[in-house]
């Protein structure tokens, strides 16, 4: 999905040129799609907008990253307090490495001494007939913008008002992952009212029917800020979920050894070469068939980042592919992976050094903090050795979900040097003494 499908609801593929257009043909567009998206340059926009009528709605963004036929980043340009707002959320996004926050800095510093910088040369305007606005279907109201980001899964829209304040964030799925936004809405209306201590999670502001897609609208608390590495309160936070959903099941008949062969079928289904990933699942399942454990409520997917602070409080975000009745520990273990040791090298050798580096080598900090999720999930350290392959089962699951065949391929490519491996890697377990 591109952005010019989401905002025609999938009436309209194709966006404009400035340059090349007309009074009439944005007219003539508007009225079947009710919005038209138009690249140029600034002086081109400029006499574009000179040429609308008032009662349409006109919003101007930079791109930054992406093609005009296929948009990746953008934020919105005009009031200062607005434009200032769009590149504090691109610091949110894009600035977990120092080197992206200094540029971004450099464009905020820019941006408020009115300097046309580099960041905003690519333009485009988004003009809607207001009541068939993708603003009004998220914030239900005017005066709003937003910007926009593209994940594997989904557009991601920061609702910006026009004083500057972010008033929630819209999520858009895209058709095929309309599932994971039904799911996100219906797990934190499910957990939002439990007591989690000093956490709390995003409010369902919205739930939108929006042609094919779904769009979950989530509130937020102003300025707060992402979470720069993995620390105490990550683990502390597993533990809160192990306490306030967790119930204590025998493997074989828990829910999720149920979906664990539903998910290995639908992996059966899209890829042929899995025997290595047969045969770890196997093995896994007859170690672990017997066993009693607290499955709770799991993310799956648990990068450090995904933590958002403000003083005392902290906003645990993304539930998208959450589960109850889940084995916690595949959080614990997205959480290492999201502060890997090694971060330069050649795709699939890199994820292989860097699982060798945190799961099969001495970790004494990695090793502590599993012994804390271990003891709440009532496992041992080789029951958490057997859980790491199946977390591999699900990661190649939810990766099939999203089409990302490298990273498939490069879990693939690990069982295959772990079936090779085996006895080497189940000696030098992180979790060993």
């Amino acid at each position: 999905m591109e952005l010019i499908e989401l905002l025609t609801q999938g009436k309209y593929k194709e966006c404009l040129w400035a340059r090349e257009t007309t009074k009439e043909q944005i007219k003539k567009k508007l009225h079947s799609c009710g919005a038209v998206l138009i690249h140029g340059t600034k002086g081109e926009l400029t006499k574009i907008k000179k040429k609308l009528k008032t009662e349409e709605e006109v919003r101007e963004f930079a791109l930054i990253a992406g093609t005009e036929e296929a948009v990746r980043i953008a934020i919105p340009l005009g009031a200062k307090s607005v434009q200032k707002r769009g590149l504090q959320e691109l610091k949110h996004f894009r600035g977990r490495e120092r080197k992206k926050r200094i540029l971004i800095n450099l464009a905020l510093l820019g941006s408020l001494l009115g300097i046309d910088i580099w960041a905003f040369k690519k333009r485009f305007l988004i003009i809607t007939i207001p009541e068939m606005s993708i603003w009004n279907a998220t914030a239900g109201k005017k005066n709003v913008t937003s910007a926009f980001y593209r994940t594997s899964r989904k557009f991601v829209l920061p609702l910006i008002g026009e004083d500057g304040n972010i008033l929630g964030y819209a999520k858009a799925y895209l058709p095929e992952n309309r599932e994971s936004g039904e799911n996100e809405a219906k797990i934190l209306n499910l957990i939002r009212e439990k007591d989690l201590e000093e956490f709390s999670v995003p409010k369902v502001l919205r739930e939108t029917s929006w042609g094919r897609y779904i769009i979950i609208t989530l509130g937020t608390i102003n300025n707060i800020q992402i979470s720069r590495t993995r620390e105490e309160y990550h683990l502390h936070w597993l533990e809160v979920l192990i306490e306030k959903t967790g119930r204590e099941l025998i493997f074989e008949e828990s829910p999720y050894s149920k979906r664990l062969d539903r998910d290995i079928q639908a992996i059966q289904s899209k890829r042929k070469e899995i025997k290595n990933l047969i045969y770890f699942k196997e093995r896994a399942v007859e170690k672990l068939k017997d066993k009693r454990m607290i499955f709770s409520l799991s993310m799956r997917e648990f990068p450090y980042f995904q933590i958002l602070q403000k003083k005392e409080k902290k906003l645990v975000i993304d539930w998208e592919l959450a589960h109850f009745d889940a084995p916690i520990i595949f959080d614990l273990y997205s959480l290492f992976l999201s502060s890997p040791p090694h971060t330069k090298g050649e795709y699939k050798e890199l994820y292989k050094k860097n699982l060798l580096s945190i799961f099969f080598s001495p970790q004494k900090a990695n090793r502590e903090d599993m012994d804390r999720i271990v003891k709440k999930m009532h496992i041992d350290f080789e029951d958490a050795y057997w859980l790491f392959w199946l977390f591999l089962v699900d990661q190649l699951f939810t990766h099939l979900l999203t089409g990302a065949k490298e990273s498939e391929d490069r879990i693939l490519e690990f069982l295959s040097f772990a079936r090779k491996n085996e006895k080497e890697l189940q000696r030098t377990w992180t979790g060993n003494k």
